[in-house]
C-alpha cells in the first residue's frame, strides 16, 4: 500500500468522523 493510498483511506474516514459529529450536533 502507498502512503497516498493510506492518506486517501484516512482522509476518508476523516470525512465520515465530521459528518457524523455533524449528524450529531444537528440532532
Amino acid at each position: 500500500m502507498s502512503t497516498s493510498e493510506i492518506d486517501a483511506s484516512v482522509q476518508a474516514e476523516l470525512n465520515r468522523l465530521r459528518e457524523s459529529i455533524d449528524n450529531i450536533d444537528a440532532a
